[in-house]
């Protein structure tokens, strides 16, 4: 959705040879939500408004819109809090767009060039290469499809943290549920994908 800036080096981003894309995909049964099923709308605002992030998302520090470009496009700032003892907080610096079409709530986002933020030495800026989210409810249940593919310049523990990421991902969502749709979540099945770098 973004177009590259030809002659600004900063902005030429492409799908790396060597960070792996993950995908994830989740289906949330609606006979987990005792009081109904929340609505497309409402998950995607809770994956993408800061305010709504920030009341369930516990790994986050800060969630913030540097840049509101028009209703659905911004560039926004987000910091992790230490993961384990061997990931200080980490910085995404990315461009965002996101709309809802014929039912269906649809999210891509990549890194800003670094003149939008300058990176600092800490937290460590990450490279995010794309990022995909696509909500939408069908067959009695709310369906949560994402693909990435973000160096989180971790070095040599990288193939740990990945191998990891399918039960953060499937905790991202159960978290999704519990707090947007107030479901009774207790385990929810994750088809997760790797596809090497």
């Amino acid at each position: 959705m973004f177009m590259k800036d030809k002659n600004n080096k900063e902005d030429q981003f492409d799908i790396s040879e060597t960070i792996p894309i993950t995908r994830c995909q989740i289906e949330i049964p609606f006979s987990l939500f005792p009081s109904g099923p929340p609505s497309v709308e409402q998950v995607g605002d809770a994956i993408i408004n800061p305010s709504s992030r920030l009341l369930w998302d516990d790994n986050l520090k800060e969630y913030k819109i540097l840049k509101q470009i028009n209703s659905n496009t911004e560039t926004i700032k987000i910091v992790t809090k230490k993961q384990l003892e061997m990931i200080i907080p980490r910085e995404f610096c990315d461009k965002r767009t996101h709309f809802i079409e014929n039912g269906i709530f649809y999210c891509y986002s990549s890194s800003a060039p670094d003149s939008i933020r300058p990176p600092k030495k800490n937290p460590i800026r990450v490279l995010d290469y794309f990022g995909v989210f696509k909500v939408w409810a069908d067959n009695n249940q709310i369906n949560i499809d994402s693909f990435h593919q973000i160096d989180i310049k971790i070095g040599q523990p990288g193939p740990l943290i990945f191998m990891s990421l399918p039960l953060k991902m499937k905790e991202f969502t159960e978290k999704i549920g519990q707090n947007v749709g107030k479901a009774t979540i207790e385990t929810l099945e994750c088809n997760f994908t790797t596809t090497p770098g």
